[in-house]
């Protein structure tokens, strides 16, 4: 019996020496918070864009003049009131407040066309040309200031 005992031994002792154990380690573990990147806000993007036309379209000086204007139906010139804006963009506006006709003013709220404006949507070839030799004869307001 020693003898087997001695075996028995002997084969356990091969055996733990052969064997491969495998020693766990703890798996670090994954971080848990993720950082998502820095998308611009749409809004923010709009507000900028809305405050830089709200500073161009500033008034910069508004100022209102005694003109003469050239009526085109009659071919002769009026005295009028008008007002002109300037905006921080370079926009100038003339508005009419007032036509003196036949020695009464009556009052006008009415934006003045460019001759540049009124010749680019002229359908027609007369209308066109009658622009042009008004550009010849006025300023390209069609307005002049009384001296």
């Amino acid at each position: 019996m020693k003898k087997n005992l001695i075996i028995l031994a002997a084969m356990f002792c091969t055996m733990v020496a052969k064997a491969q154990f495998v020693v766990y380690h703890s798996v670090p573990t994954p971080q848990t918070t993720y950082n998502a990147p820095m998308l611009p806000d749409p809004n923010e993007e709009w507000e900028a864009r809305m405050a830089a036309r709200a500073y161009a379209n500033q008034i910069v000086s508004s100022e209102t003049m005694t003109v003469n204007g050239f009526e085109i139906f009659s071919s002769r010139y009026l005295p009028m009131k008008v007002k002109v804006i300037q905006r921080r963009n370079g926009e100038v506006e003339i508005s009419c407040l007032g036509i003196k006709k036949n020695g009464y003013w009556t009052t006008c709220d009415k934006g003045i066309a460019s001759l540049e404006g009124m010749y680019d949507k002229a359908k027609t070839d007369s209308d066109r040309r009658t622009i042009l030799s008004l550009m010849v004869r006025i300023p390209a307001i069609a307005v002049h200031q009384f001296r």
